[in-house]
């Protein structure tokens, strides 16, 4: 009953294989209901009759429905709804004298229409027999008068069936959507409309820039670390390479070896804030050096975007301020996109 209470649109009930009503829950319970259900929640000290006495200033004629446990229920008539207000804003004032703990008015649930209009029904088949006793005049029926033979109904093939089934729907949908046409007018048009207005807001930035340039240097990565390899004889170059990349500057042994380690143990650590390193050959071994000039090697995390690039640029900028003897020079690098083509921006526009 409460799945048909929420989910049904129309209502039948049947009783002795006939159909005794049918309508919305609304409906059915206006009809066939008994009016609203006053329940309180009583505390053990609670009297009835006090709370009868109470309410008989408002409804002379009210009586106790049941009470059970805790549960104390009244029946009021639907006709009686306006005084509902006066009455319980009353009852509110006095819940905590009278031992009442909360309380709540409710409809008539469909499974008490269901079992009014199932007992009317009995009530209406006990008086027909009792009229068809007399009619007979004392003379019982016989079994031969009371059966009729019927020819068994024929069942609906698979596919009949599943043809009305769809008819069915369908026909359900049609009506469901007749009596609700603005909701269906709303889901066509809507879209459309919001459509057109992003067609015109696009149409009207005709501002088509080119897009902006990126800096390439170790600001736009979370708390990067660069290795640095130094053999002796080369501190100017580290020096300069620690100035240039501040807190990110590491000094190692070996990169590639710390390299392996920090994989094995935090891979992720190692893909997200490693970036590169560089390594400085021994300028007192000749065999290290080109042309006089030690040998610098630049490593890069190939993972993060512009890394190649970002430490070539570090490397770089080590040698020009370590050959010029200047601190304060430098090379800047930067990711350009190639403007747009004058074809591009008339189509975008």
């Amino acid at each position: 009953m409460d799945e048909a209470d929420l989910l049904g649109d129309r209502i039948a009930i049947m009783a002795g294989g006939e159909l005794q009503c049918c309508g919305s829950s609304f409906f059915l319970k206006k009809k066939y209901g008994a009016g609203y259900h006053l329940v309180m929640d009583k505390s053990p000290q609670c009297d009835p009759e006090k709370v009868t006495t109470l309410l008989r200033k408002y409804i002379s004629n009210i009586e106790v429905h049941s009470c059970i446990g805790s549960e104390l229920t009244y029946l009021l008539a639907e006709s009686q709804s306006y005084i509902f207000e006066t009455m319980l804003r009353e009852l509110e004032q006095h819940s905590y004298h009278l031992g009442i703990n909360s309380y709540g008015i409710s409809l008539t649930t469909l499974e008490e229409v269901f079992m009014k209009v199932g007992a009317d029904h009995g009530q209406e088949e006990i008086y027909n027999a009792k009229s068809d006793e007399k009619e007979l005049n004392g003379n019982a029926p016989t079994a031969v008068d009371i059966i009729e033979f019927k020819s068994p109904t024929p069942t609906t093939s698979s596919l009949v069936l599943l043809q009305n089934q769809i008819t069915a729907m369908s026909l359900k949908k049609i009506l469901s959507t007749m009596r609700s046409w603005v909701l269906l007018l709303i889901q066509i048009f809507m879209p459309v409309i919001f459509l057109a207005i992003a067609i015109v807001v696009a149409r009207q930035q005709n501002n088509v820039g080119n897009l902006p340039a990126l800096l390439l240097d170790t600001s736009t990565f979370d708390n990067p670390v660069t290795l640095v390899e130094n053999s002796n004889g080369s501190s100017s170059y580290s020096e300069t390479y620690r100035n240039i990349v501040g807190s990110a500057y590491e000094a190692v042994p070996s990169i590639e070896e710390e390299i392996l380690n920090l994989t094995a143990r935090t891979p992720v650590t190692v893909r997200r804030r490693y970036i590169g390193g560089l390594s400085i050959s021994n300028i007192s071994n000749k065999s290290q050096l080109i042309d006089g000039w030690p040998q610098l090697t630049t490593y890069f995390n190939n993972d993060p975007y512009h890394t190649p690039a970002i430490t070539l640029g570090l490397t770089l900028n080590t040698m020009y301020r370590t050959v010029a003897n200047c601190s304060e020079c430098s090379m800047k690098f930067r990711n350009a996109p190639m403007p747009y083509l004058p074809e591009t921006q008339a189509v975008v526009r």
